[in-house]
């Protein structure tokens, strides 16, 4: 017995125009929530300016790999200019600016002395049992805290 292709119905040709449609319209709303990510920076803000729930752009980063690549191509533009930011704040003499670039890109010089103080303290502060330090242990190795 051999079998044929059935001829595509009207049906299947309305449900394929329907499918092109759908997907027509989800690249424009993506295309219309990155505009709004663009101006407020945050996910949150972009799905309430929008209309678009968090859902739905959570669904967009699985399925949608195009988009996914949009949203980092935009996240490190963004990036890059609030580096460019940072280094005009330290050209001007920004205390604030300076640290914050020094602990973040010299961690080792300007990082040990903080480390070193939250170190005392929870040394001074926190008494606890064997049992506790072990589960505490266990808790770090299973990635839980």
């Amino acid at each position: 017995m051999t079998t044929s292709k059935m001829p595509k119905t009207k049906s299947d040709k309305s449900d394929k125009k329907t499918e092109t449609l759908i997907e027509k319209r989800i690249r424009e709303n993506q295309q219309i929530w990155v505009e709004e990510y663009l101006k407020y920076w945050t996910v949150a803000a972009a799905c309430k300016s929008t209309g678009i729930n968090r859902d739905t752009y959570y669904e967009w980063l699985k399925k949608y790999p195009d988009f996914v690549k949009q949203i980092e191509e935009e996240k490190k533009q963004q990036i890059e200019y609030v580096e460019s930011k940072l280094y005009e704040a330290i050209q001007k003499g920004n205390l604030t600016a300076i640290i914050f670039f020094l602990k973040n890109r010299a961690r080792q010089k300007w990082g040990a002395e903080e480390r070193r103080k939250v170190e005392e303290e929870t040394t001074y502060k926190l008494k606890l049992t064997d049992d506790q330090r072990t589960e505490i242990k266990k808790l770090i190795k299973e990635g839980k805290i």
